[in-house]
C-alpha cells in the first residue's frame, strides 16, 4: 500500500485516545479477534478492542 494516509489513519486507531477510536470506527464494524466469540460486530468490536492494553508505539509496513 503506497498512501501513507492510511497508514497514519491506522495507526492512529491504536494509539490515540479511545473517544479517537470510537468516533472514527463505523459502527457495523466487523472485526475478528483471538479470543472468544472470535467474531464482533458493531458495538462489541469497539468494546473489545477497548478492553485490551494501550499500545506505547506503532509500526506498520
Amino acid at each position: 500500500m503506497d498512501d501513507q494516509r492510511v497508514w497514519e489513519f491506522e495507526g492512529s486507531l491504536w494509539d490515540a485516545s479511545d473517544e479517537h477510536y470510537q468516533n472514527r470506527i463505523d459502527e457495523e464494524i466487523v472485526m475478528v479477534l483471538p479470543r472468544p466469540p472470535y467474531v464482533f460486530q458493531g458495538q462489541e468490536a469497539k468494546d473489545a478492542v477497548k478492553a485490551t492494553p494501550d499500545w506505547d508505539t506503532v509500526e506498520l509496513s
